[in-house]
């Protein structure tokens, strides 16, 4: 079967950046999708980082060092699959690296949602980290093929929460996998026989957020097998519907060309189950740190200026790949892998002021109430959200709370609130502000209880707006009363 698709990516209506990338590499039919977290340049250059690497990689890597990097696992996984394995797991090596090498790049990661097509056996390959989704219409049914990685899904495998209440907690975009933020990475995969008129959607989380299965199956029917209409109404349709995060869609249409039957039973035998690979083994990741160099400069990676604090030169890794990083554009890849991506340019944000405008609330008296007389755990999961997202509306400004900003153990500032922002002027850097209160403590976006939370500072126009909540000590039955501290770990877009 033959195969055509169309792409697109969008920033949606309310963030001005797209952290959101694309990938196609036609001679391999293979197509991915990026979806990137961390502030500043972090998330943009996380996506379009992966992509490149995992290209270059693809490119690049011989047979002996697939074997390296992935061989030795399940004889379920064939050569094919090792190699693409091997290059999603060069490029969470990279990510890592350069998180761990430059302080406003730290935190940074990204999704990764990859299918590749094999033409020959009719056999579609898809890996998975994070949640970004690929679904596929069949007839009439429409199927999501992947698992997101995400907090809320654990809570329904855990009967926590039912999947008709997902839409009404704003924790769906928290996410429990992804490149870049640990050394080792978990990835799904699983492989589906294809069939003429199956129409395949790759989307960022931008899409699925905003509408619902139904939805996305009604535009898909609707549309006549029309891959562009398809594609533009689904990202019209997420962005009517608030657009609240970047939106990219691909949608691929299997067309008849010769016999459905495959020719030959491909390596491999778990059709349609989801395989979990494990983290990499220590003599793998020697072999990601022995090939790292070469696929740095076979990327032609440029760092964002915005990134460049700290010496590229004063880490190993690198040394051997620091003039290709300074002078060579990442443009030089899209020509160099023949790679379809979004027309934008990595963003600059280097500015003139560093520093903090600080706000310190509490949930109103009314809030609390609410709280304590909620049913249940979802009902008290969505007040905690909203104290997050509506500030104005659901908390106070706290009078009389002492304020501490920390780094590397030496105070910075101090101050005792008045119920007023409080502009503080600091270098690049991440900070530890920490708050003490009668009775309350910090309630992260995590929804854990913290004495401290760890705060990357960086230089832009303004300055950065923080907003700390406190919440009462008691207010969760089994509180989370360790210190922030910033380790790898799950990420939030």
């Amino acid at each position: 079967m033959k195969v055509t698709y169309f792409a697109k990516t969008d920033a949606g209506k309310v963030r001005r950046e797209n952290q959101d990338s694309y990938a196609i590499l036609e001679s391999e039919n293979l197509f991915a999708v990026y979806d990137g977290m961390g502030g500043g340049a972090a998330g943009d250059f996380a996506s379009r980082c992966a992509a490149d690497i995992v290209m270059a990689s693809l490119c690049s890597l011989k047979k002996k060092d697939v074997a390296a990097v992935a061989g030795g696992g399940s004889p379920e996984i064939g050569e094919d699959a090792q190699r693409i394995i091997s290059a999603v797991r060069m490029a969470n090596h990279v990510l890592f690296k350069f998180s761990e090498a430059y302080t406003r790049l730290a935190g940074m990661g990204t999704t990764a949602a990859i299918i590749k097509y094999d033409a020959a056996n009719s056999v579609m390959h898809i890996f998975h980290v994070g949640d970004s989704r690929v679904y596929r219409l069949r007839g009439d049914a429409l199927e999501l093929l992947t698992k997101d990685h995400s907090k809320v899904t654990e809570l329904v495998e855990q009967g926590k929460m039912r999947e008709d209440e997902i839409n009404m907690v704003e924790i769906q975009s928290m996410i429990t996998r992804a490149l870049g933020i640990q050394h080792t990475v978990k990835i799904d995969y699983r492989m589906e026989y294809m069939k003429p008129g199956d129409l395949v959607l790759l989307c960022s989380d931008g899409l699925s957020s905003e509408i619902d299965d139904a939805a996305i199956s009604r535009i898909m029917l609707g549309n006549g097998g029309d891959i562009r209409k398809i594609t533009e109404q689904l990202i019209n349709s997420a962005n009517a519907a608030g657009g609240k995060d970047n939106d990219t869609v691909i949608t691929l249409k299997f067309n008849a060309s010769h016999a459905f039957l495959p020719s030959s039973k491909p390596a491999g035998s778990g059709f349609g189950a989801v395989m979990t690979v494990s983290g990499e083994t220590p003599p793998q990741l020697a072999a990601e740190r022995h090939l790292a160099n070469s696929i740095i400069e076979a990327a032609r990676i440029k760092i964002p200026v915005s990134a460049m604090e700290k010496s590229i030169f004063t880490n190993p890794l690198y040394l051997g790949a620091a003039i290709t990083l300074l002078v060579i554009g990442i443009a030089g890849s899209v020509a160099h892998f023949s790679i379809s991506k979004p027309e934008r340019e990595l963003t600059d944000l280097t500015g003139k002021i560093a520093g903090l405008r600080l706000e310190v609330r509490a949930p109103s008296a009314d809030q609390i109430a609410l709280f304590k007389k909620a049913d249940d755990r979802i009902q008290k999961m969505q007040l905690l959200q909203d104290w997050h997202l509506d500030t104005v509306n659901t908390t106070v400004p706290v009078k009389g709370a002492e304020l501490r900003i920390m780094k590397n153990g030496v105070e910075k500032f101090s101050a005792v609130t008045a119920g007023v922002p409080i502009d503080v002027n600091l270098d690049g850097g991440n900070y530890i502000v920490g708050i003490k209160y009668k009775n309350h403590r910090i309630i992260n976006h995590n929804l854990n209880l913290k004495e401290t939370i760890r705060v990357p500072v960086e230089k832009s126009e303004n300055l950065q707006p923080v907003t700390i909540l406190l919440v009462p000590d008691n207010i969760m039955s089994a509180p989370d009363t360790g210190r922030e501290e910033g380790g790898a770990g799950a990420g939030k877009k």
